[in-house]
């Protein structure tokens, strides 16, 4: 070093090469290196868990909700925070001992006693049938109905043979909000809310590939939460008129058990990186909260929200025409008749010499015959069966489908249409079922919706049902005659119709049937049979 403190070159170049070996040096770069890592992890974390806690300080008493999927995740998250709103909680899950184990917790937390849990295979169309039959019986309301359970993994099917994720986190949520439907427009203004995903944008839906030929986890749930999509708009054109509100909620990336099927290390990652990264289900669950108690929100029917906030379906999935065919294929799956579209139907005037054409009237009416049958029309609380004998309730028949909408509006000209419902009287008479081709082709030529009539046995021996295969009709009921005669009474109900009640005589061979219609109403059908004196 010279005089006056100043540095050669030489010092200088010594310097930079000790810096060198300092930057270089693992113990330097090592933490550098993380350092980096974890600040990026942050912000990223800051990001990724940004969330809008729902403001609506509105209370839920009164309220009946219904979660699929409530046992674990954003399900039960949503299934506490509603329940602390004093809303009456039904938890439809799978796992029926999981499924207990969160009511009962979420009722000792809240305090709220109106939680329960029923059993859901959304898997399984049997299973949503008898949740709903269950539900129809049990519940009198309900105001908001949440699909929100889903399947993410391999590629497996369902008990009825669709691909799984397609089967379970749309077409089961459709099948069961269809037959939901006339509950939630009697109980409105309802909604009904269906959880989405930002996977929608990557959705793509084959109308020709629906078992995925070539699957992928990933494109598989895109493809079933963009049919949710389609679903809601769908929803919301064909119902809204009807006080049933519909929305998509996208919760964001939120850390729930949807992932542990994810195979592999991509999925093992995955996993890990989702606890540190995710949303927790309470932040989650916020939108979803939001579209269930908030006001002013029914003008967004039909649309996807976010972050408490109301956003639009990527284009792609805006296509009208794709939304009523899927519409349309999803009731093919589901074994219900197609609907006419709401700007083409035309009222059905045709009859046949052989049906009751019976319409939906306002008015209570009764129509007898000598033998065997009555039609009353009445509000369904007041459905009661009174013989001068002794009436057993026998409880409620499987559940099939929902009922076809016997007052359709169009747009939003409020135009009623009255819908029938076919009735056919039968005398079956089964000695060696010789008379069966011709009732079949009767059956078969008619279509009608609703079967009454008695079985009459020419061979006293036969002293049980066998001429009405329920191959046919998916709800037969009957009550033989207990005595040397044989013979009975039958109504049989085409799949399609919700039979909420059945009830049967002790002393004569009589059976009524209440049949949920709409707005508050119920048909009553009663088959009796009284042998000649």
């Amino acid at each position: 070093m010279k005089k006056g403190g100043s540095v050669n070159a030489t010092t200088w170049k010594q310097i930079g090469s000790n810096v060198k070996d300092v930057f270089r040096s693992p113990t330097f770069l090592v933490p550098v290196i993380i350092s980096v890592i974890l600040l990026v992890l942050f912000f990223l974390r800051r990001y990724i868990r940004w969330t809008v806690k729902c403001s609506s300080k509105n209370d839920m008493e009164g309220k009946t909700v219904v979660i699929t999927g409530g046992n674990t995740g954003l399900g039960k998250a949503t299934a506490y925070e509603l329940a602390k709103r004093n809303a009456r909680v039904i938890i439809a899950c799978r796992n029926d001992i999981k499924g207990e184990a969160v009511a009962r917790s979420i009722k000792i937390k809240t305090g709220n006693p109106f939680v329960y849990c029923s059993h859901l295979d959304l898997g399984n169309q049997r299973s949503i049938r008898e949740f709903v039959q269950d539900f129809l019986s049990k519940e009198s309301a309900l105001h908001v109905l949440i699909n929100n359970a889903a399947y993410l993994g391999p590629k497996a099917t369902t008990d009825d043979g669709y691909e799984r994720t397609f089967g379970v986190n749309y077409l089961g949520h459709f099948y069961l909000t269809y037959l939901l439907q006339d509950r939630l427009k009697k109980c409105g203004p309802s909604r009904i809310i269906n959880i989405a995903s930002d996977a929608i944008k990557k959705g793509k839906l084959d109308f020709d590939d629906l078992p995925l030929r070539s699957y992928d986890i990933y494109g598989a749930y895109a493809r079933s939460k963009a049919s949710l999509g389609m679903f809601t708009m769908e929803a919301h054109r064909r119902w809204f008129d009807d006080t049933v509100a519909s929305y998509a909620v996208h919760p964001g990336a939120v850390c729930t058990d949807l992932l542990r099927s994810w195979p592999g290390i991509f999925g093992q990652v995955l996993r890990v990186a989702s606890r540190i990264l995710f949303k927790s289900p309470d932040d989650g669950c916020q939108t979803i909260v939001y579209c269930a108690v908030s006001n002013g929100l029914k003008k967004f029917s039909g649309r996807l929200f976010s972050e408490c906030n109301v956003g639009s379906f990527p284009e792609s999935l805006r296509d009208k025409e794709q939304c009523r065919k899927l519409w349309d294929l999803s009731l093919e799956l589901c074994g219900l008749e197609k609907e006419p579209d709401l700007e083409d139907q035309e009222p059905e005037l045709n009859t046949n010499h052989v049906t009751n054409q019976t319409t939906h009237t306002k008015r209570n009416s009764v129509l007898t015959t000598n033998s065997f049958s009555c039609l009353s029309q009445t509000d369904s609380s007041a459905f009661s069966v009174s013989l001068n004998d002794n009436t057993d309730n026998i409880g409620n028949p499987v559940a099939t489908s929902s009922p076809k909408p016997v007052a359709t509006k169009i747009n939003k000209k409020r135009i009623n249409r009255q819908t029938s419902l076919r009735v056919l009287n039968i005398n079956f008479r089964s000695c060696k079922k010789t008379k069966w081709p011709q009732i079949e082709n009767l059956i078969t030529s008619s279509k009608p919706d609703i079967i009454i009539g008695n079985e009459t046995w020419l061979n006293k021996d036969v002293k049980s049902s066998e001429i009405f295969p329920s191959s046919l009709f998916e709800d037969v009921f009957r009550r033989d005659r207990e005595c040397k005669e044989g013979g009975g009474v039958l109504i049989a109900i085409k799949k399609g119709i919700i039979c909420q009640q059945i009830y049967c005589s002790k002393n004569v061979e009589l059976i009524a049937a209440q049949i949920d219609i709409t707005d508050s109403k119920s048909l009553i059908i009663v088959s009796v049979y009284r042998p000649p004196s």
